[in-house]
């Protein structure tokens, strides 16, 4: 890894990673015709550059999730925004971060979020008395702790008629494994399962009521777009967020499906989970989830900019 003077102490491209992804996707693309070539991170980048070399009508496009991207090869980067038709990103936040930096990307970045496409089109699950949380995730440091600071606040505010149920994976190359962090935990209505795939977990958010995204975050780190929240969006929960998400926060507050609140303060954390036992509350925050899932808050809202732009002429080729 190359350092990073960002808030995160590494970055994520490595010449070796980049060399392993290049040799492992180019026999595959170099002889094909493809009109877009979509690159996943910085780190796959050199091959759809390279292939635009041999094939200069394809477009390019970057899509970048990782966070504060910019040094140690500002130069390279410099000339891949130049390259690139179009670049994207997870949050309207770090794209303006990304742009003060690579001023090139300026009229071609779009906003894609961490949300799922419409599959099923989601309809509010049927209620009852028990409230059912779910909270699902991999393995970090931030989850661990924040988890734990969450669980006690639990225990101390979360009425009876509410129960908790995890779903927590190692952060390790093998799928599906079960975290380990959280084996000393007992606490009446929290159970942790075993990770489920993503379409066994897709079905099953749908049996739940409320959604709990915990972290705690600094620096850029704050205007992050983690998946989970879409997920849960898109199976119809209330959401609770903590406000240290702050781009997140803001959605979740526009759509009116959920609750932010500072969770790392006991006092605002509880009642952010009492708000959420309310059974009314709690209905009424499931049916607009259920409404941005349908409109607007699903990966073929956000991507449709995106393909209008991959449908024009390329700027380049304009008279």
């Amino acid at each position: 890894m190359f350092s990073s003077k960002h808030d995160q102490p590494t970055w994520f491209f490595s010449a070796g990673r980049c060399l392993k992804m290049h040799l492992a996707v180019w026999p595959f693309i170099r002889a094909g015709e493809y009109e877009v070539v979509w690159c996943h991170e910085f780190i796959t980048l050199p091959t759809g550059l390279r292939y635009k070399q041999l094939h200069p009508r394809s477009r390019i496009v970057w899509d970048e999730h990782e966070i504060g991207i910019i040094p140690p090869l500002a130069r390279c980067q410099r000339l891949a925004a130049e390259a690139c038709s179009v670049f994207v990103s997870v949050s309207e936040a770090i794209l303006e971060h990304q742009i003060q930096s690579l001023p090139a990307l300026q009229t071609k970045a779009h906003c894609i979020p961490n949300v799922p496409t419409i599959t099923r089109p989601p309809v509010p699950a049927p209620t009852g008395d028990v409230v059912r949380w779910v909270v699902i995730g991999m393995e970090s440091k931030h989850l661990i702790e924040s988890m734990r600071h969450f669980l006690a606040i639990w225990q101390e505010c979360a009425p009876p008629w509410c129960t908790l149920d995890c779903y927590i994976m190692q952060n390790t190359s093998r799928s599906y494994v079960p975290s380990r962090a959280f084996e000393d935990v007992r606490i009446a209505n929290v159970t942790f399962h075993d990770p489920l795939p993503q379409g066994q977990l897709a079905e099953r958010l749908r049996s739940y009521d409320v959604g709990v995204a915990p972290y705690r975050m600094q620096g850029i780190f704050r205007q992050a777009c983690p998946n989970k929240v879409g997920e849960y969006i898109h199976a119809g929960l209330a959401v609770l967020i903590n406000s240290d998400l702050e781009w997140y926060s803001g959605v979740i507050d526009r759509l009116g499906c959920g609750v932010s609140a500072n969770i790392a303060d006991p006092a605002s954390a509880c009642r952010a989970i009492k708000s959420l036992s309310d059974r009314a509350a709690v209905d009424a925050f499931k049916r607009r989830s259920c409404e941005a899932a349908r409109a607007s808050w699903n990966y073929d809202a956000a991507i449709a900019p995106v393909m209008a732009r991959l449908t024009e002429a390329d700027p380049v080729e304009r008279p």
